[in-house]
């Protein structure tokens, strides 16, 4: 049973692990589920209401100090890659790849990987409301590395699995409610292990839009017997071409923070949090 308990590890709900879909995510401390200024694939309700398309690669870094920061640039190959997408008006398709090594002692460790595909939809469902489902494929590579009696082991396995998640935008032009699912229907199968099934879990949020240049936005992320997640966003836009994003997360009482770069062809994110940095690359296919 160790690979199922690490696979779901790795991919419980609100575990992000430094791999979001996009930089703007932890910038405003992803405080997400209503927020419609990014393409927001934890909500995929949000394409609805969406009004450009394009593609978009984003990266994530741990710097060793802000020397390594400021060489970021040269330091985002594509071995620090954590997400491609694609999105337009009523849907997206988007690739992770996530993975993890596990020292459990001296002479055993574990190592796993898993290539994420999601293809969203969404849609007018009646007067406001907007809906939208995601559906997510896993492909599972494990392997686990043992010493015994001075002799090495090791054990390969790998897997095949999906997700089924859903979310609803209530859209009030000034005040937006948002609300998604992940894992309603999920399964992951193994060839040495039997089919495993993933948490359940969701949230929701509100965002307020009192200026063109404002949005404020809260949001409560939980999974099932699992504790509440309380994170807030600040979005100001005081110029056309310059977006600035904030976050700050209750639990950990982390802050966070960013800006967007907009030009013609597309717009650049950086943001920071928790000691690593975040990029994304946006660009118009209109």
């Amino acid at each position: 049973m160790r690979l199922l308990i690490v696979v779901i590890s790795l991919i419980r709900s609100f575990d992000f692990g430094g791999l979001p879909y996009d930089a703007a995510i932890p910038g405003v401390a992803y405080s997400t589920s209503s927020n419609f200024e990014f393409p927001n694939f934890d909500n995929p309700s949000v394409f609805s209401i969406k009004n450009d398309e394009g593609i978009s690669l984003s990266f994530a870094y741990a710097p060793h100090g802000w020397e390594d920061i400021l060489n970021y640039g040269s330091q985002a190959k594509f071995r620090n890659l954590t997400a491609i997408s694609f999105y337009m008006k009523g849907g997206g398709f988007s690739y992770r790849p996530l993975g993890k090594k596990k020292i459990i002692s001296e002479d055993f460790q574990e190592e796993y990987s898993i290539d994420e595909f999601q293809i969203v939809l969404s849609d007018l469902v009646y007067y406001k409301f907007y809906g939208g489902i995601g559906l997510k494929y896993y492909y599972v590579r494990y392997s686990e590395a043992s010493v015994e009696n001075g002799s090495p082991h090791v054990n390969l396995d790998t897997g095949n699995g999906f997700s089924i998640n859903v979310g609803a935008l209530l859209d009030f032009d000034k005040v937006r409610l948002g609300f998604f699912l992940r894992n309603i229907l999920s399964g992951i199968y193994y060839h040495d292990y039997p089919k495993d099934v993933l948490n359940l879990s969701g949230g929701s949020g509100i965002a307020v839009v009192p200026h063109n240049a404002v949005m404020i936005s809260l949001d409560c992320i939980g999974e099932k017997e699992g504790k509440l997640v309380w994170t807030s966003g600040l979005t100001l836009k005081p110029l056309k071409w310059l977006a600035i994003l904030t976050g700050y997360s209750f639990n950990d009482r982390c802050l966070s923070g960013g800006v967007q770069i907009n030009y013609k062809e597309g717009n650049f994110v950086i943001t920071y949090r928790k000691d690593a940095v975040f990029l994304t690359w946006r660009s118009s296919l209109k």
